[in-house]
């Protein structure tokens, strides 16, 4: 929710609450002697009618019963909210009606509640995320950490040089220790480390970046014994060939990668797949495929998009064009942006998610190109919306799937920015302007005022120009509040009054970039 929003349900809570303790005192005191003790918790019963229709508003609009993640959380909310409203209940009654009633029957409700969240709490499992950290951070956390609590884990080599291995050390027998473990994620910057996974690992990611003939082995002995209990695997295109002689009758989700952004840059990492067709490898396996992803890049030989295979089963698939890519598919290009086409397609099979990129080699006038998309079927039937710009850097157009690709990188002002959209207007300006950002490049030369939409999740912030805006001007572009890097080294002119008020109004900056000036003292 918006923190209006949020703001807004605070300040009734806060009136509901009040009123109810102004009531309780007058009743208290005999002042409204002879009011019931229904109407005082009147206030109480206004609070929980506002919890009751945020859990509404969770599970018909967020649609949180279709996460397995958020089903916990809602029945825990629902749980909470039936106890209080037993409990109030029942006190009125006994303070009313049936003073002889016995407490410990007014405090059930409760004790249940209680219950309750206390086995949350004992069984508590944690994600563990080993990314990020420095190596005696990481030796601190293995030596703290309860192995049964476990249930997600994800290692990589990037920070720390041999991370998995070290982690296997501390945990010599790893299989029988990890018994509550879920999903595991192997992002490695060179070699894979075997791992004798526990039976309850039903998700695996692996990303590798050197095909040699360890780290194939590696991975073909994991696939291997997991290969049963597999639910869901994420894997490159280029280690596909490791999967030809193995079933996966349990598989329901794929994600077939290409290369990967790292530090920003894109990385190709695939390798040809020579006579593997993905299509026919997936019916080897034998399995109910439900989700499906396909990154698709320049080394990538998918020779056709043959759907009707998958049309019993496949109910999401999202195919993803990286940038660079030259379209080889015979007639494929004028195929993939005509909507009607993949009406035609997407109606012989049971998908209900449809996600896309794709980066075509021609320029259309944009109008035509989402014409096709906003017939009843697009917008009407399956609520699937489309955008759609031409890169300024190139001759192409792009097309892609909202929200499902959101815009990661901006440099603003654009002449493409808001991109052209199919989307009504309440879901494109929560889309352009209320989806993290991760890097905003802001030249303040070309900036025009006033700004009509403010940017409220921008991580990175690079600001340029001959001086610095005012800091209204600033913060009606972007929410500086949420600016978590800052990089002010293209500002020509920045006096260092200037440079400490508009730190003063990044609190959550962490990391800053600017011209060395041994007169300023960072605060």
């Amino acid at each position: 929710m918006t923190d209006g929003c949020l703001n807004c349900r605070l300040l009734l809570s806060f009136i509901c609450i009040l009123n109810f303790l102004i009531s309780i005192t007058l009743k208290i005191n005999q002042t409204w002697l002879h009011v019931s003790w229904f109407l005082i918790f009147i206030p109480i019963w206004i609070f929980n009618l506002i919890s009751l229709c945020i859990i509404g508003y969770l599970v018909l609009i967020k649609k949180w019963l279709q996460k397995k993640e958020k089903c916990l959380k809602i029945i825990y909310y629902l749980l909470n909210l039936l106890s209080s409203c037993a409990f109030e209940i029942l006190l009125c009654i006994k303070l009313e009606y049936e003073q002889n009633m016995p407490y410990w029957i007014v405090f059930l409700p409760l004790w249940i509640l209680m219950i309750f969240t206390f086995s949350i709490i004992i069984q508590q499992m944690y994600r563990t995320y080993f990314r990020p950290i420095s190596r005696s951070k990481f030796d601190f956390i293995c030596r703290h950490l309860q192995p049964k609590q476990v249930i997600s884990l994800i290692l990589c080599d990037e920070y720390v040089p041999d991370r998995v291995k070290l982690f296997l050390d501390h945990f010599s027998n790893f299989k029988e220790q990890f018994v509550h473990l879920q999903s595991v994620t192997l992002t490695e910057a060179e070699t894979i480390t075997f791992i004798d996974l526990p039976v309850s690992v039903s998700s695996l990611s692996i990303r590798s970046y050197d095909a040699n003939d360890y780290n194939e082995n590696c991975i073909n002995e994991i696939l291997s014994r997991q290969a049963k209990v597999l639910t869901y695997l994420k894997i490159d295109s280029k280690d596909l060939k490791h999967l030809i002689d193995i079933r996966f009758p349990a598989l329901t989700h794929l994600i077939v990668g290409g290369g990967c952004y790292y530090d920003g840059e894109y990385m190709d990492v695939s390798s040809p797949l020579k006579n593997t067709d993905v299509y026919s490898l997936i019916q080897e396996w034998q399995c109910f495929l439900t989700h499906l992803y396909l990154v698709i890049d320049n080394n990538s030989q998918y020779s056709t998009f043959n759907l009707d295979r998958f049309s019993h089963c496949l109910t999401h698939l999202t195919l993803h064009f990286y940038r660079g890519i030259q379209v080889s598919f015979a007639c494929l290009e004028r195929y993939l942006i005509d909507g009607k086409q993949w009406d035609q397609l997407l109606l012989k099979t049971r998908i209900i998610r449809f996600n896309f990129k794709f980066k075509l080699n021609f320029t259309w006038e944009i109008p035509s190109i989402l014409e096709p998309f906003r017939s009843s079927f697009w917008l009407e039937q399956r609520h699937w919306y489309v955008g759609c710009y031409q890169d300024e850097s190139d001759t192409s157009t792009i097309i892609y799937s909202i929200p499902r690709f959101r815009i990661r990188t901006l440099k603003y002002p654009s002449v493409e920015f808001p991109h052209m959209t199919t989307a009504p207007s309440n879901i494109e300006k929560r889309f352009f302007y209320s989806s993290r950002i991760n890097y905003f490049s802001c030249n303040m030369n070309k900036l025009i005022t006033p700004v009509g939409c403010r940017f409220n999740q921008v991580k990175s912030l690079t600001l340029s120009g001959s001086s610095l805006l005012s800091l209204n001007i600033l913060s009606s572009i972007v929410d500086l509040q949420q600016i978590q890097y800052l990089d002010v080294a293209d500002i020509h002119l920045l006096l260092p009054d200037e440079l400490e008020n508009l730190i003063a109004h990044t609190p959550r900056v962490t990391r800053l970039s600017m011209k060395f000036d041994p007169l300023f003292i960072i605060p």
